[in-house]
């Protein structure tokens, strides 16, 4: 290593300073080889409740990101009287020791004490009047109750689940007032075009390097200089998903 390199390196070690113990609130009083990532994000959660406007107790664990390296991220759903808050999950991110990052979320509106009044048959008339086109179903809907965040308070909903032979929808009906109040249509299928440096057609292969193809390459030194070659448009299909069968309503998508 060089004299100037070695100058560089000793500025960096000395302006860096160790972190401060006291950065991230503490998870537990067990230590961390002993904890979950679910007990180690419900330690955070309890430590940043009051912050956040949470009510740790009505927190359930929806599901647990986990690759074996990286960060950790664990999700938890809000419930009230046992039925869950949708589109207001709690998303703790974890070191690999479990010790906290942060928590990401969006404020929960107030409850509006309202009765579901619509009954499910009734919810899912309604969801299917909303649906453009045929009604013909490959799957049996689905339907279960949700309490669904507006800008002033969280209304009594049924999220009910429609896959029809052509396309699939997820429509949010008011409980209350009778009403739906969003159409999602479940089905991606557009194509999408990106600039790259890959076969526009067959398999689309990338290339090996943003120059001229020069293959088959004889290796006899003879001074060549492939040329350099502009990117082209690719066009793929945006999702290629087979048919998936849930068995529980967490595990579809946007749930």
């Amino acid at each position: 290593m060089n004299r100037t390199a070695l100058l560089l390196a000793a500025a960096f070690f000395s302006c860096s300073s160790p972190p401060s113990a006291t950065s991230a609130p503490s998870t537990t009083a067990l230590p961390l080889k002993a904890q979950t990532p679910e007990s180690a994000a419900r330690a955070y959660l309890d430590a940043n409740a009051r912050t956040y406007g949470l009510t740790p107790s009505a927190l359930r664990l929806v599901h647990l990101h986990d690759t074996g390296r990286g960060g950790i991220v664990v999700t938890f759903r809000a419930q009230q009287q046992g039925v869950d808050i949708i589109e207001r999950d709690v998303k703790v991110l974890l070191r690999r020791d479990l010790s906290p990052v942060t928590l990401m979320t969006r404020p929960v509106p107030r409850s509006s004490r309202l009765p579901f009044v619509l009954s499910e048959d009734d919810a899912v008339a309604l969801a299917m009047k909303a649906l453009p086109g045929s009604t013909m179903l490959r799957r049996p809907i689905r339907t279960w109750r949700v309490l669904f965040p507006t800008n002033e308070f969280l209304v009594p909903a049924f999220k009910v689940e429609l896959l029809r032979t052509e396309d699939s929808y997820s429509v949010i009906v008011d409980a209350f007032a009778a009403r739906v109040l969003r159409v999602t249509n479940l089905t991606a299928n557009a194509n999408v075009t990106y600039r790259v440096f890959a076969d526009a057609t067959g398999n689309k292969t990338p290339w090996d390097a943003p120059i001229a193809d020069t293959t088959p390459n004889t290796g006899t030194p003879g001074g060549t200089q492939p040329a350099f070659v502009a990117p082209q448009l690719v066009t793929s299909p945006a999702c290629l998903v087979p048919e998936i069968v849930f068995t529980r309503p967490d595990e579809q998508l946007g749930a």
